[in-house]
């Protein structure tokens, strides 16, 4: 099992790798905590990626805008 805050620390740690930066990050989510915490509320384990982000309204299937 693995915290919110874990999660959150990891998110920052692996960014920068991906040319992605905290106040990107910060601008893009508002609060990490609050957007970690609503996709695991809102995750359906038996749901197929596309299948969650068509339930979501999300018809491209990218949680980037």
């Amino acid at each position: 099992m693995i915290s919110v805050a874990e999660l959150a620390q990891k998110l920052f740690a692996d960014a920068p790798s991906l040319g992605i930066g905290s106040t990107e990050i910060e601008e893009d989510t508002g609060s990490v905590y609050e957007t970690i915490l609503d996709a695991i509320v809102h995750h359906d384990a038996g749901a197929t990626s596309a299948e969650a982000h068509e339930a979501t309204g999300d018809a491209s299937g990218s949680s980037r805008g």
